[in-house]
């Protein structure tokens, strides 16, 4: 009830509007921080980890040493 109190107070349409976003936010994070793990696990099916390929070691026989 605090936050029906301070919205309907004399402050002004912008603040209310940044308050309203800001408290949007914050519950939206809370409504999704359960959910992290599950989420990565699932993508991580779908979207496999991969090694660039500049990081791949080179045959021998293909290193050009100048």
């Amino acid at each position: 009830m605090v936050f029906v109190e301070y919205i309907s107070t004399g402050v002004s349409l912008e603040q209310k509007v940044a308050d309203a976003h800001i408290v949007f936010n914050v519950a939206g994070v809370m409504l999704f921080l359960p959910f992290i793990r599950p989420i990565e696990r699932l993508l991580n099916k779908f979207v496999p980890d991969r090694q660039p390929e500049h990081l791949k070691p080179a045959p021998a026989e293909e290193v050009m040493v100048s």
